[in-house]
């Protein structure tokens, strides 16, 4: 998903931020009720992504469906 984001993998936690390129506004994903994305940074245009309640398959599932959603930008 290179094209779409960056991140950095976090030293400790269950979470971490995923910036977005400048053409996919985290605006407009903030408006797709499946992804309940609660923290965002518009500045960095950027958002938080916590995965701590999720198994492997829930993981797939949902970056899968944020590809999909980032390619109909």
């Amino acid at each position: 998903m290179s094209p779409y984001i960056s991140y950095v993998l976090p030293s400790g936690g269950m979470a971490f931020w995923i910036r977005l390129s400048p053409e996919y506004p985290v605006r407009h994903l903030i408006k797709i009720p499946q992804l309940k994305i609660l923290r965002t940074d518009e500045k960095l245009n950027a958002f938080r992504f916590g995965f701590a309640s999720m198994d492997e398959k829930e993981l797939e599932i949902t970056v899968d469906f944020l590809k999909t959603a980032l390619d109909r930008f």
